[in-house]
């Protein structure tokens, strides 16, 4: 996870498990970041899910469902993939 507050925008680095055969890493950068809760973050940091829902004014309202360590909730304009 890094946080850009000039941006303000976060980019969230996260290992792919679930129903593959072998993990993946995917690279996401949320763009224009606000109202941003986090907290358990940890020396490993398992996220169940990763739950990205349209709000009712047009940002994206994204949870971060805690497997272990890292969990929260922001809100953001827009999610790229990186390479």
């Amino acid at each position: 996870m890094r946080l850009d507050r000039d941006g303000p925008t976060l980019d969230l680095e996260i290992e792919i498990f679930a129903q593959l055969q072998q993990a993946e890493i995917v690279r996401l950068r949320f763009t224009h970041v606000e109202k941003l809760e986090i907290g358990g973050f940890n020396q490993q940091n398992g996220l169940f899910d990763l739950l990205p829902e349209p709000d009712a004014d047009g940002p994206l309202q994204v949870t971060l469902q805690s497997g272990y360590g890292l969990g929260g909730s922001f809100r953001c304009s827009g999610v790229t993939q990186l390479m």
